[in-house]
């Protein structure tokens, strides 16, 4: 009897999980969630192609011009104190997934606090996994699903 009040219970939540999708890969938690996700489609690795200006590196507000550009070939570069450079992949076969790679960066100093937030952001670019594109802005995502670093488009 408790086994069949187990699987009963279990088919019923994953019949509500699978009842409660919207048709693009995301879970709607009402009616009202269809339109927001509408609004806000699955990204695609192109919507990343571009200049964008680097806003934020974890908590902090990039106050001087850094600028990260990012290429059809999968190349990226970024103008802070040093340049910084590398290729950008899609990993795990899902749309939203990002990873940095190969990346390199020259060793010039600059000054602070520039060198401290150029340095978070090529810590932070270890760290990336996902990235999201929305209203010309661009969130660049850690596994744990905290942005890490934010861009706006130019």
């Amino acid at each position: 009897m408790k086994k069949t009040f187990l699987a009963l219970t279990l088919a019923a939540v994953f019949g509500f999980c699978a009842c409660n999708h919207n048709g693009k890969g995301e879970a709607a938690d009402s009616i009202n969630d269809s339109t927001i996700a509408q609004e806000m489609p699955m990204p695609k690795l192109s919507d990343t192609y571009g200049e964008w200006k680097l806003s934020k590196v974890g908590d902090v507000d990039v106050e001087f011009d850094a600028t990260v550009t990012f290429n059809e070939d999968g190349s990226f570069a970024a103008g802070l104190c040093n340049s910084i450079c590398g290729r950008f992949v899609q990993i795990d076969r899902r749309p939203d997934a990002l990873r940095f790679e190969e990346v390199i960066r020259t060793q010039m100093m600059g000054a602070e606090p520039e060198m401290t937030i150029e340095d978070a952001f090529a810590q932070a670019l270890d760290k990336v996994r996902s990235f999201h594109v929305y209203a010309g802005q661009m969130s660049l995502i850690d596994e744990d699903c905290n942005e890490v670093i934010e861009l706006v488009r130019l």
